[in-house]
């Protein structure tokens, strides 16, 4: 008989068994009034947490939520860190923090004060690996991103981007490139995406809907130091995916990852190489 090993997650500060805390009296289920951070640890330490817990905070502030409800940095800090001993995913891991408006209401809350979860899967590399093999892409257009004040949040409707993923998954792409109403580049499926082009680093402005990446920001500011041009602030149209030499897409638990090919062109992977070191350089994972 396989033992299957318990695991644990965090409730509100409590370190609880893995099993289900699920209500239907739960805002982020009945109407997706919720966000959520994807982050990545080490040992207990998460990797560029000043910068989560700003977005976070931003983005709460976006949707009304009233911060003051959720505890401090230090204390999810040390809250993550009984949690990854409790489990003991020290190596690496995968957290989610999530936090959503707490129940009351139909579409208009009866208050603003929040409730959080925090779930950790163990990662098998201590540091960020570009991918060996590289990936397909191809594009998705059939529900296109309307950019909004929300379009650039971390909420917990994804709607559009599970019926993304599920047509990747039919046409046999490893991810897809989802476009904003207007025909612009926006992001992959749970990615920013960059195009290297006559030696200029090219990445879609938070404007035309892409969210607003915490790995998006590390790579540009990683490229300055490079100094390699950066362009964050153009419209990329389909058609530039046939100029590019390198494309790789971003998140915060992979890192980057390269592209191999967008139907008949295929790309290299040289700077996208460079920055996935340095990446590791950066939060401390070369040792």
């Amino acid at each position: 008989m396989e033992i299957i090993k318990e695991t644990f997650i965090c409730f509100n500060g409590d370190i609880l068994p893995n099993r289900d805390l699920f209500t239907l009296n739960n805002r982020s289920f009945q109407y997706g009034d919720g966000l959520f951070e994807t982050m990545r640890t080490r040992g207990a330490q998460i990797l560029f947490f000043e910068h989560h817990w700003k977005r976070l905070i931003d983005s709460m502030l976006v949707l009304q939520m009233d911060v003051n409800s959720l505890p401090e940095k230090a204390e999810i800090e040390s809250v993550v860190s009984r949690l990854l001993h409790r489990n003991k995913y020290l190596k690496a891991a995968r957290l989610r923090f999530t936090v959503y408006r707490n129940s009351g209401g139909f579409y208009a809350p009866t208050n603003d004060t929040v409730s959080y979860t925090i779930e950790a899967t163990p990662l098998t590399e201590a540091k960020y690996e570009l991918n060996t093999k590289g990936i397909l892409v191809g594009l998705y257009d059939d529900i296109p991103i309307v950019p909004n004040a929300l379009s650039s949040l971390k909420t917990c409707s994804a709607l559009q981007y599970i019926m993304a993923a599920k047509y990747c998954k039919t046409k046999q792409y490893d991810d897809c490139i989802l476009l904003n109403q207007d025909g612009y580049i926006v992001e992959g499926i749970s990615s920013n995406i960059f195009l290297l082009i006559q030696d200029k680093l090219i990445t879609p402005p938070i404007a035309d809907g892409c969210t607003n990446g915490i790995m998006r920001g590390r790579v540009l500011e990683i490229a300055n130091t490079l100094s390699i041009e950066t362009i964050d602030n153009k419209h990329i149209e389909p058609k530039h995916l046939g100029n590019a030499e390198e494309v790789f897409l971003t998140n915060m638990v992979q890192g980057l990852k390269w592209v191999m090919g967008y139907k008949n062109k295929r790309y290299f992977n040289k700077k996208t190489r460079e920055i996935t070191h340095i990446l590791n350089q950066n939060a401390g994972l070369n040792n």
